[in-house]
């Protein structure tokens, strides 16, 4: 498997057995890396020879270097509250899209970012009062998949800042956990929104 944040990995390894028969036979590396050295993401060829008597005997091998990191959110938030005061009952949604980090400097290596929840996309757009669950996921060119999951809550709130009773804030967050891979790269995956009832005012 590739470093952690590197585009590859080094690998040792021992030199062929390619049938050496006298001390004057000669075993060279005609192509590849060689052993100890820093072996870039992907497949590769290592080839030897040995030399004897004028004629040559080949051997070659393949690494393999897989890209195993999952991209990962900088900074997701897990919450993003929109406080409604006054007489507003509809704020707008609107937030920075989640920005992920990978290897995906190396060459050939691009993210694909994507945004799984909500289907029809409502930023930029008025809404009331509610739990609006975010989940986005970034792939990379060998299918790890990393994701960023949020919230955001507008809520109505008082001349002192208390929450205002009658909000139903929920979420319709429909999602199975098992098509997001491990869960440790898919943080805040439980959606329900913990707000304190003893908020609320008549």
């Amino acid at each position: 498997d590739a470093m952690p944040d590197q585009c590859g990995a080094i690998v040792d390894f021992d030199n062929p057995d390619v049938g050496k028969i006298c001390d004057s036979d000669e075993l060279s590396l005609t192509s590849g890396l060689s052993s100890g050295d820093f072996f870039p993401i992907g497949i590769n060829t290592v080839n030897f020879s040995i030399t004897y008597d004028g004629g040559t005997v080949d051997s070659s091998f393949v690494i393999l270097v897989e890209d195993t990191q999952s991209p990962m959110p900088v900074g997701c938030m897990s919450v993003i509250e929109i406080e409604l005061v006054g007489d507003a009952n509809e704020a707008m949604i609107s937030f920075t899209p989640p920005v992920f980090e990978d290897n995906h400097d190396c060459s050939g290596n691009e993210l694909e970012v994507t945004r799984l929840q909500p289907m029809e996309n409502i930023i930029g757009t008025m809404q009331g009062p509610g739990v609006y669950p975010f989940v986005y996921s970034a792939t990379d060119s060998t299918g790890n998949i990393g994701y960023c999951t949020f919230r955001v809550v507008i809520r109505k709130i008082d001349d002192t800042g208390r929450q205002c009773t009658n909000q139903e804030l929920t979420s319709d967050l429909s999602i199975d956990k098992n098509t997001l891979g491990n869960p440790s790269s898919a943080p805040n995956l439980e959606f329900d929104y913990p707000w304190n009832s003893a908020d609320q005012v008549d």
